[in-house]
C-alpha cells in the first residue's frame, strides 16, 4: 500500500468478518483487496480500541491533536522511514524506499 492509501484508510474499510482490507488505490483509482492476517488485524483492533481518538470521523488513522484530522501521507512516511532505519533495512544505492 502507498502512504497515500494508508492515510486514506477508512473504518469501513476493514472488512472483519471476511478478513480483509478494502480500499480504491488513491493514485490508480483501482479497487485493491487485501488478506487482514492476524497479526494485522490485532494491531488495528488494538489501535482502535487503546490509542485512536475519539472522532466521529472514517479515516482509520488519526492525528492525535484536536481535531483529530486524519493522519497525510507525508506522516506515514515518517513512520515508515523510522521502521525502516529501526529494523536496519538497506537499499542499493539508486533505488527509492517503497512502504
Amino acid at each position: 500500500m502507498r502512504p497515500c492509501d494508508i492515510s486514506g484508510l477508512t473504518l469501513d474499510g476493514i472488512d472483519w468478518e471476511n478478513e480483509e482490507i478494502r480500499i480504491v488505490q488513491n493514485k490508480t483509482d483501482v479497487p485493491l483487496v487485501l488478506p487482514l492476517i492476524a497479526v494485522i488485524g490485532n494491531a488495528i483492533y488494538d489501535y482502535i480500541t487503546s490509542e485512536r481518538p475519539e472522532s466521529e470521523g472514517q479515516h482509520l488513522f488519526l492525528g492525535t491533536n484536536k481535531p483529530h484530522d486524519p493522519i497525510g501521507l507525508n506522516a506515514v512516511w515518517h513512520v515508515a522511514s523510522k521502521v525502516y532505519d529501526a529494523a536496519l533495512i538497506r537499499l542499493a544505492e539508486g533505488t527509492s524506499r517503497t512502504i
